[in-house]
């Protein structure tokens, strides 16, 4: 159960706990800020409000746990139940431990985004003469003479064609 879980946390970004919570991806893009590539921000937020599963979930789940979804509702109520009733925590995979002390649930990340993104900083850059490729500017000098090569060649299968 908890597998299918993770599997399902991990593709849609959510999971709810009826009469738990929910957890919740939270993402910030990078931006450029002050001279700086600010890194992007990630993390797994446990929200109280209580919420019920969407029919995707338990479609999801009833695969899963290769099941009808009337089967697959039971099955998740009852790991629910049990997980409220014996006060254990779940611990969905590498991503965190959801606890439960006397019904108060609480939300122990192992996710820390910050090991994967830091801020990239630039700084300034010094180019000398040297490092910068000229070469680009000789070959539009060669273009005008072979234009005027053509233009010649063409002009003389003119001039012997008409005479």
């Amino acid at each position: 159960m908890i597998k299918s879980l993770e599997q399902y946390f991990i593709q849609f970004g959510h999971l709810d706990f009826p009469n738990v919570g929910s957890l919740k991806w939270y993402k910030k893009e990078a931006n450029w800020q002050d001279g700086k590539l600010t890194a992007p921000v990630e993390e797994i937020v446990f929200d109280i409000q209580v919420t019920k599963p969407s029919k995707v979930f338990y479609n999801f789940l009833a695969d899963a746990l290769n099941t009808s979804n009337e089967q697959a509702i039971i099955q998740y109520e009852q790991f629910l139940h049990k997980f409220i009733e014996n006060g254990e925590p779940i611990v969905i995979g590498n991503l965190g431990i959801l606890n439960n002390q006397d019904n108060n649930f609480t939300w122990e990340t192992k996710f820390i985004a910050s090991d994967y993104y830091a801020d990239i900083n630039l700084g300034t850059i010094s180019l000398s003469d040297n490092a910068i490729d000229k070469s680009h500017n000789l070959k539009k000098d060669n273009w005008i003479l072979w234009a005027i090569l053509l233009l010649v060649i063409a002009s003389i299968a003119i001039l012997f064609k008409y005479l």
